[in-house]
């Protein structure tokens, strides 16, 4: 073999493994490629979810802003209301005889309907007797 065959033999050898390269570089280029279309579609949804996002946040605002004016309404009116109506129950409940009493009232009650009772009936035997 002559030196010219050993070289183009070389150059063969070596215009194969380009050739391989070329190949491999092409399947990343494709894998780039893919990745980038990710990428920009991942930077769609990120973009889609910052604008989800701001919409809860300025929801969240506007929230918090009605709780405040709730809280205000419940301390300035409500809450004056409900304190008379506390005030109003307590004079009640101490005007209210309480349940020991009631039960000591019945039993003095029908004690005396019993006497009045009795009492009828002897004037009504001592009425027939005369």
């Amino acid at each position: 073999m002559s030196n010219e065959e050993k070289i183009l033999a070389i150059l063969e050898a070596l215009t194969v493994k380009v050739d391989g390269i070329d190949s491999r570089l092409a399947k990343v280029e494709d894998i780039q490629a893919a990745q980038g279309e990710q990428l920009t579609a991942l930077a769609d949804r990120v973009e889609n979810m910052d604008e989800r996002l701001t919409a809860v946040a300025d929801r969240l605002t506007i929230v918090d802003e009605q709780l405040g004016r709730v809280a205000v309404t419940q301390e300035e009116d409500i809450l004056p209301y409900i304190k008379l109506l506390d005030e109003g129950h307590q004079e009640i409940m101490h005007k209210l005889a309480n349940k020991g009493r009631v039960e000591v009232l019945e039993k003095d009650v029908r004690l005396l309907k019993n006497t009045a009772k009795n009492h009828a009936q002897r004037l009504s035997e001592l009425e027939k007797a005369n």
